[in-house]
């Protein structure tokens, strides 16, 4: 009867989840009230609740929006917990000092910002006296007051400690106003566990499930399974709720599903069961191993013992035996939250065995059945226990670890070396397999090809959680320099995995080894691996580890923007995830300022608009993925946001510094930081896609070319986010403009070299396209323009990557000769290319308070050297710009004011940098004013040689019509001319990888 007449109700319910508190605050509000108080009443029995909640989720569909929502409200619920534990130990740690001290009020102020963060992205308060009040309740005498704000803090509290705080705080806060009153219930609201979704009804879920399946009804086991791994994705902590009840009891349905046999362990063995239970250990075993035990008596302490060694036996088993590789992977990380709390000597320890079997010449063996499975063991150990991976060798040739790198890599992934590269020892052989039914030639057959793709997608994995685990590249260290073949630490080894995954992508999924050639043609095998590669690339390239920037080269990058636009969708689903996590700083990637090459490279994760789910030519063939393409815009904008903030706290520490501290803000952080200088990575991306259409300025052709359209697209999903993230102030938009006028008029794409005599991009190719390219990166922008000021010169510096373009033969850095009003009102008239400009952005009524951390050692010019172009300084003040107080970065610091005053040409200073990823210097170079023999006004024969020759020292770009130009804007105006470029500035060459 429920599932036929009121099913219905919960599907609405979750789905009005969607409101948030900018379009509703009170609708939101409401539907949270409902979720937590009224669906699942607190009056019903624990039990009643439980076998409701089973009831709803057992009428939605896996993927079903209703759940997507569910799920996102609680991991919402989760962060304002954690937000507002922060809060409370800020508070307490303040409270440590002298009241006046400096310390005191150092941290106090720290927590009063986290209280305020807190309030403005979960619990609002709509008052003119918000900061007031937020004080007042911050210096409240009372301290029940924060005991109970800590009680609903931890997501292992009751249905009564909820009501308790429901009911007491905002009586104690009563004073304060009724405001304050109204904001601490909704405070609880928002933050408590509601009566539906606690940790009562989890572990009483867990329980069912180990009920249901002893009395061999999997179905409904597998329910409950579904519901705590749903509940304990967003709450892993309930793992320590009550000692650790939860955890206890699944590791005892673990131990008992892995000793069934017959009919009961095939029935597990298609619910799914053991690998849910593996799942749900591997997440909540963090928490339940920070267990506290000095309060349990001896028995309990023996028996949690036993159980621990029981669980460990099963573990090992599955990793060596007859687990799946994916339980494998979740049996290592269970394994190594258990061992987390030990020092450096236990982890080895207690990981000695595992390795021991993992790398038994028997197991690292191609024809191994097994060897997938231990390949997935391995990376898991690599990633979340690196010193037991390690083991005794620490880079050296003693170590298992090393033995079983140098196995995936040599003999996997590049059939450099035979079966096994392990030298045989006095282990015991394995029987593994021994007694399996023999299979048919076809069966067979099949079963080889799957073997050889997942061998070559384990070895990627593993190869790329070993380099991730391994210390920030230093490149000026002897460890990173080691050409030593034993040594998987050293810069030669991390080269060649670089370079053996970006050929995988440009070979379209072929691994490298004839030998698996042959069973991996297929589309199927070859999609998986493409996958393996484009994700374990993105994952090199984290910018906390510095590696990216060393060893992902212009053609790699290149390479890698093919996984983006994949024409299969869960290889372009997989690739545009993770690139969504690096720019917003999530999942495995550290909270670092990403490189701003990686910005750019959302724009090829737009989607061709009316296409569904199909694919289409003019956007490379590439599947359309929905949501996931909104996202990654979505995150676009969330990390243009924060690295505004970054550049913004960048700018005022390094004017405390002084004028050096100014001086290295303009020449180093602002090109890390300063999301515009994305855009020429984009123009470039884009100019050498073969989809790129040829439209010829002035032409009308590009009205109904599709292709020119979605070229269009694609740059919406870099520009927008850029232009948004500004509000109605956009100021950026004659920059960006600018700096695309500027790359079209008197550069063109350069080759590119790897050091092999084989030119793999040719400047050419891509200069045929730019103009198209920057032609749509124009009309784009001139859409976002809504009034003349849009339009303003802008007299900052502008970057061009000297790696990606150099300057055209014969320009002399004109300012491109166009009537942006006429530019402007063609624009206007034409239609609207897509619907982008309805779309919202998840989650973007958020302002993100926080910032990225700068990598400051990073070596900028490895990647971004530079051609810097300077306007003119203006020879009148006009009145201050209402830009925004700290300018993000665009103009020079010491000249705040804005001028009008357009001017046609500008004198150029080009800084041609080292594009070696060996180079370890920051040598982001300012403009110098000409001095000396090789400065010396008129000397166009050496600025010709110099600018031909690639050995030369240096050279500068000062021609006479462009000097007399400035000349006569300057004289104009009644002031001499400032010389804003056309010195010398040194050049520095070296290999290219």
């Amino acid at each position: 009867a429920f599932t036929r007449s009121l099913s219905w109700i919960p599907k609405v319910i979750f789905e009005s989840l969607s409101y948030n508190d900018v379009v509703d605050s009170d609708m939101r509000s409401r539907v949270i009230q409902i979720v937590d108080d009224v669906l699942l009443p607190k009056s019903l029995s624990t039990t009643a609740r439980t076998a409701g909640v089973a009831m709803i989720i057992s009428n939605f569909e896996k993927d079903a929006n209703a759940v997507r929502w569910l799920s996102k409200f609680l991991a919402e619920r989760a962060e304002a917990q954690a937000a507002l534990t922060s809060y409370l130990d800020a508070r307490d740690l303040s409270r440590t000092f002298k009241a006046g001290s400096v310390e005191f009020l150092t941290h106090n102020v720290e927590a009063e910002e986290k209280l305020d963060a807190l309030v403005t992205k979960f619990v609002p308060l709509n008052d003119v006296k918000k900061d007031e009040i937020l004080h007042r309740i911050h210096e409240h005498k009372d301290k029940t007051i924060f005991k109970l704000m800590a009680s609903i803090a931890d997501a292992n509290h009751t249905v009564t400690t909820r009501a308790t705080a429901m009911d007491e705080l905002p009586k104690r806060v009563n004073a304060v106003g009724a405001a304050a009153s109204t904001w601490m219930k909704s405070l609880v609201r928002r933050v408590s566990m509601g009566s539906a979704f606690n940790f009562d009804v989890i572990n009483h879920c867990a329980m069912l499930a180990q009920e249901c399946a002893r009395e061999n009804e999997w179905v409904t086991s597998s329910l409950f399974l579904e519901i705590v791994k749903f509940c304990v994705a967003a709450f892993p902590t309930v793992g320590q709720g009550n000692a650790g009840e939860c955890f206890k009891t699944m590791t005892e349905f673990f131990s008992e599903c892995r000793g069934l046999e017959g009919k009961s362990k095939k029935e597990a063995e298609e619910n799914d069961i053991v690998s849910m239970l593996g799942k749900i250990l591997a997440t909540i075993a963090p928490a339940a191993s920070a267990v506290d035990v000095s309060e349990l008596s001896k028995k309990e302490k023996a028996a949690m013992e036993k159980n621990d060694t029981m669980l460990q036996d099963d573990l090992l088993r599955m990793c060596t035996k007859d687990g799946t590789p994916e339980q494998a992977r979740d049996a290592v990380n269970v394994m190594a939250a258990m061992v987390s709390k030990g020092g450096k000597g236990d982890e080895i320890a207690a990981f000695k065995p595992l390795m021991k079997a993992l790398t038994a010449p028997q197991r690292l063996a191609i024809d191994n059945d097994r060897s997938v499975a231990v390949l997935a063991s391995l990376a898991a150990l690599a990633g979340s226990a690196p010193l037991a991976f390690e083991g005794g060798g620490g880079g050296s040739s003693e170590g298992r670890g090393v033995k079983a790198i140098r196995f995936a890599y040599e003999s996997v992934l590049m059939g450099k070396r035979g079966g096994s590269i392990l030298n045989m020892s006095t282990d015991e052989p394995e029987d593994d397999g021994a007694g399996a039914p023999k299979k048919s030639a076809k069966a067979a057959k099949a079963m080889e090809k799957q073997l050889a793709t997942d061998r070559v997608v384990g070895a990627i994995e593993l190869l790329v959680a070993h380099i991730r685990s391994l210390p920030i590249y230093a490149p000026n260290t002897n460890a990173n320099i080691s050409m030593d073949e034993g040594d998987v630490t050293s810069s030669s080894h991390v080269r060649g995995v670089f370079r053996a995954l970006v050929g995988i992508l440009e070979d379209d999924g072929l691994p490298p080894s004839n030998r698996d050639q042959a069973l991996c043609n297929d589309a199927k095998s070859k999609a998986a691996i493409r996958k393996a590669a484009g994700v374990g690339l993105i994952q090199l390239c984290e910018p906390m580890k510095r590696r990216g920037e060393a060893f992902l080269d212009t053609t790699g990058f290149h390479a890698l923007s093919k996984v983006f636009v994949d024409a299969d969708v869960e290889v372009r689903q997989a690739a545009v995830s993770n690139l969504s996590l690096m720019l917003t700083g999530q999942g495995s990637f550290a909270k670092i300022a990403p490189n701003l090459r990686f910005l750019a490279m959302v724009v090829m994760a737009a989607d061709m608009e009316g296409v569904g789910g199909g694919k289409s030519d003019v956007n490379g063939g590439a599947a359309n993925i929905g949501k996931t393409s909104v996202a990654a815009r979505a995150a676009a904008l969330q990390c243009t946001k924060i690295l505004r903030n970054t550049c913004d706290a960048s700018l005022i520490q390094c004017k405390a510094q002084g004028p050096r501290g100014e001086q290295m803000f303009e020449q180093r952080i602002k090109p890390m930081v300063m999301p515009e200088f994305a855009l020429p990575w984009a123009l470039h991306l884009l100019a050498f896609r073969k989809e790129t259409p040829i439209v010829k300025e002035g032409s009308n052709a590009s009205a109904n070319n599709a292709a020119f359209k979605q070229l269009k697209r694609r740059l919406k999903w870099l520009l927008e986010p850029l232009v948004q993230s500004l509000g109605n102030q956009a100021d950026n938009i004659s920059f960006l403009l600018r700096m695309t006028e500027l790359i079209a008029s008197s550069f063109e794409c350069t080759d590119y070299n790897t050091g092999d005599d084989e030119t793999t991009l040719k400047g050419s190719e891509g200069t045929a396209k730019l103009a198209t390219v920057t032609r749509a990166a124009r009309e784009v922008l001139l859409k976002f323009v809504k009034t003349d000021a849009h339009l303003t010169t802008f007299p900052g510096t502008i970057r061009i990557p000297g790696n990606l373009f150099k300057k055209r033969e014969g320009a002399k850095f004109d300012v491109a000769k166009v009537d942006y009003a006429k530019e402007r009102k063609r624009v206007a008239s034409m239609a609207d290319d897509d619907d982008m400009d309805m779309v919202g952005y998840e989650n973007a009524e958020v302002e993100p308070t926080g910032s990225f951390v700068i990598d400051d050692s990073r070596d900028e010019s490895r990647d971004m050297p530079s051609d810097m172009l300077s306007s003119p300084v203006p020879s009148k003040k006009t009145k201050t710009s209402k830009r925004r107080k700290t300018d993000w970065g665009l103009s020079p610091i010491s000249s705040p004011i804005r001028p009008a005053a357009p001017v046609a040409k500008v004198n150029v200073s080009i800084n041609r940098l080292d594009t070696s990823s060996s180079q370890g210097e920051n040598s982001f170079s300012k403009p110098v004013v000409g001095k000396g023999k090789k400065g010396k006004k008129g000397a166009t024969g050496k600025r010709k040689k110099a600018a031909a020759g690639a050995d030369e020292d240096a050279f500068e770009f000062g021609d006479e019509n462009t000097e007399n130009n400035t000349k006569k804007a300057a004289t104009g105006s009644g002031k001499k001319p400032k010389a804003m470029g056309g010195g010398r500035t040194s050049v520095r060459r070296s290999a290219v990888r």
